[in-house]
């Protein structure tokens, strides 16, 4: 089994696997997929190689589920084969490959934090309070870390962002609600 209980620690609080942590509990023993090299891939070739193989592993080891360590995440096998069905460097899986994890806010909104980002050279994106439903959030949240992780780190601090030319929701650079320390992407729906 994963050591110290990584893969159940990651696994914990996910939306896509709510009984993940004692599913993945149980699990006897895990396969390593990775690719060693020195910049042979971009992140993203890389990503898409590593899901590839993973799908591969998954099928000849009949396997419980993935967990992707640069995105502390743990799915369920069903999860991660559906988000990554027609994997390409133009249809990244980032939900197979990130954490996107709920927070409770304030006045029954939510808020929503990304961990794995920085296997892509970028800040991680955060909301610290919107009254969107969780899934339209979510799908809000995936579309701006793909428009990211596929043009790079192209939007600067007081940039907007939108479906159209009229809706313009502010993205500042600021510390992250999870650790200080860091500067995320912080998605403003004032």
């Amino acid at each position: 089994p994963i050591p110290n209980e990584e893969a159940e620690n990651n696994a914990e609080d996910n939306f896509l696997w709510p009984n993940g942590r004692e599913e993945v509990a149980k699990h006897a023993c895990h396969v390593i997929v990775t690719i060693a090299g020195s910049g042979e891939y971009s992140p993203i070739e890389a990503v898409v190689a590593i899901v590839r193989l993973a799908l591969v592993a998954l099928e000849l080891y009949d396997g419980l589920g993935v967990y992707w360590g640069h995105g502390s995440v743990c799915n369920n096998r069903e999860t991660f084969e559906g988000f990554c069905e027609e994997v390409s460097e133009e249809h990244i899986p980032l939900p197979a490959v990130m954490r996107f994890q709920f927070l409770s806010a304030e006045d029954d909104e939510v808020a929503l934090y990304t961990l794995g980002m920085n296997q892509f050279g970028l800040m991680e994106i955060e909301v610290d309070h919107s009254d969107m439903e969780l899934s339209e959030l979510f799908e809000y949240v995936c579309h701006v870390a793909h428009y990211l992780v596929t043009t790079g780190a192209v939007i600067k601090d007081g940039d907007t962002i939108g479906s159209d030319e009229n809706e313009r929701i502010v993205v500042r650079h600021q510390p992250s609600m999870i650790d200080k320390s860091r500067k995320v992407y912080k998605i403003l729906f004032e």
